[in-house]
């Protein structure tokens, strides 16, 4: 994961050495992806290896569901638990409140990453029809958000689409797909970025709704450094993603080394492959998990798991 890029560009009237701005080694895990409202809901940030000196390591709600602040912030809701230095554990309360898109953070004194997981309720009536949270693409793309049905039956309800940048729901439906278990987007820019929400007609207030971010890449394919998208990425194997402020591959948990071509083992996932699943392990459980890393990856299942629930081998 480790590089830099030795063009020299001038700064202030001087020639400095231009450094790839690679992300803190962290990334997030559920064994409860759609376990909301439930007793044992949680999720985990992980900080890998050779990371600097971390100044915080903290969780967060990434956007408000509701318009009322009094009711709904920006606040991980339950308890924070540091199960270590590298390890920290979110346990969700048994509410509604166990729903969203929550973030892992962590700050340097230089570096700042983030990375985003969602969570449903298990009594959702909507869920993304591959199961999973997050959609990459690059600016220009086509792409069909789409999700279904929890019970079979759409009911007597329309479907409801949001975009949510931040909380403005006066302004947030999306009026051109009401109706529809899918949203199409045509060449997308980066304004299309953000936390898609899909419910049904009149059924907002119950939070049984459908979550999906998309990440709209600013560089196009095997470009990186925005916005002027002139350098060309690491080769990324095994479903690796350029990262576009330094050209390096964030690899697929389960994956590691510069191109992604190290396959960890089973049941371990990390920058290094240093953390596992299983009994008395950071993630308790390997089916059913989903693991998330620093945009533009976002969430998929661990390798050597597939399916809309991540449980099938």
């Amino acid at each position: 994961m480790d590089g830099e890029n030795d063009d020299v560009h001038p700064t202030s009237g001087s020639h400095v050495k231009n450094l790839r701005v690679l992300p803190i080694r962290l990334l997030a895990a559920t064994p409860s992806p759609y376990g909301g409202g439930l007793l044992d809901a949680s999720f985990i940030c992980l900080l890998g290896s050779k990371n600097e000196e971390i100044l915080t390591f903290s969780t967060r709600r990434l956007v408000r569901l509701t318009e009322a602040i009094t009711s709904d912030s920006y606040t991980a809701p339950g308890v924070s638990d540091n199960v270590s230095s590298v390890v920290l554990r979110q346990t969700l309360p048994d509410t509604t409140e166990g729903l969203g898109f929550f973030e892992c953070s962590a700050v340097t004194a230089s570096r700042m990453t983030s990375v985003p997981l969602g969570i449903l309720l298990s009594s959702r009536q909507l869920q993304p029809s591959d199961g999973r949270f997050t959609k990459t693409i690059h600016i220009g793309d086509d792409i069909t958000l789409s999700v279904m049905s929890t019970t079979g039956m759409l009911g007597e309800y329309g479907i409801r689409w949001r975009k949510l940048n931040d909380v403005d729901w006066a302004n947030s439906l999306i009026e051109m797909s009401s109706d529809s278990l899918s949203h199409t987007i045509q060449s997308a820019s980066v304004s299309d970025a953000g936390v898609y929400v899909t419910y049904m007609d009149g059924t907002l207030e119950l939070h049984q709704f459908s979550l999906i971010r998309l990440i709209v890449k600013e560089c196009p394919y095997g470009r990186w450094n925005p916005p002027l998208c002139d350098r060309l990425c690491d080769s990324c194997y095994n479903g690796g993603v350029c990262h576009e402020l330094s050209g390096t591959c964030i690899c697929p948990p389960g994956h590691a080394g510069k191109n992604c071509l190290q396959a960890c083992g089973m049941h371990k996932f990390g920058w290094d492959c240093e953390f596992e699943c299983g009994p008395g392990q950071p993630l308790d459980k390997c089916s059913g998990s989903q693991i998330c890393l620093p945009d533009p990856y976002g969430c998929t299942c661990l390798a050597g798991y597939t399916g809309i629930y991540c449980n099938e081998s």
